[in-house]
């Protein structure tokens, strides 16, 4: 909904894929898709994945030669087509222990193995991350309404943070949680 009563003129171009809204009550210019791919490495097993659109491939770094990495759909560049995400990849995030992998996008997330491609978890979400390692066992959080910071251990809720003032983004990869919004950061210990 673009907010503009009746449309008189759509015009598609530019090299970001703009499209160009005119109508009764105004105009507006809006970006559609996503130009960069998704793409998240583990550090523990040496693997790389990326998303294009809800296909999701990997590739393990140490069989690839030097300077021949290439990221494309299907596996014609250096890996193989994982699977298919329930939606369109917007980010994507290995655990810390390289186990499993999160699928942002369309306000939701989805959280597969890494070997086998099997969801282990999903639900809604603005933003997701994971904990360290050392903090526990597949330890992760998510915000789901500005208010609202859902912490979840093994797969299970263990705490929900409702707090007074709006939640623009949580920060984690860390032994503390931390949000953000207008002027202030919050820090929580999961």
């Amino acid at each position: 909904n673009a907010g503009r009563d009746r449309l008189w003129s759509v015009s598609c171009g530019g090299q970001q894929g703009e499209v160009g809204l005119a109508g009764d009550l105004g105009s507006s210019v809006m970006l559609l898709g996503k130009t960069d791919a998704p793409v998240s490495m583990d550090g523990v097993n040496g693997k790389l994945v990326w998303a294009h659109q809800s296909t999701v491939s990997q590739c393990r770094l140490q069989d690839t030669p030097p300077g021949e990495v290439r990221l494309e759909r299907g596996g014609k560049g250096c890996g193989r087509e994982l699977g298919q995400s329930d939606f369109a990849a917007t980010a994507i995030q290995f655990s810390p222990n390289g186990r499993f992998i999160c699928v942002q996008g369309d306000g939701e997330y989805s959280i597969y193995t890494a070997v086998a491609w099997r969801n282990r978890a999903f639900g809604k979400s603005s933003d997701f991350v994971w904990a360290a390692a050392s903090v526990g066992n597949n330890v992760f959080a998510v915000r789901d309404s500005p208010n609202t910071i859902r912490v979840f251990e093994d797969f299970q809720e263990c705490m929900v943070i409702k707090t007074d003032v709006t939640i623009d983004r949580i920060y984690g990869n860390g032994s503390v949680l931390a949000a953000s919004g207008s002027g202030y950061c919050l820090f929580y210990d999961y």
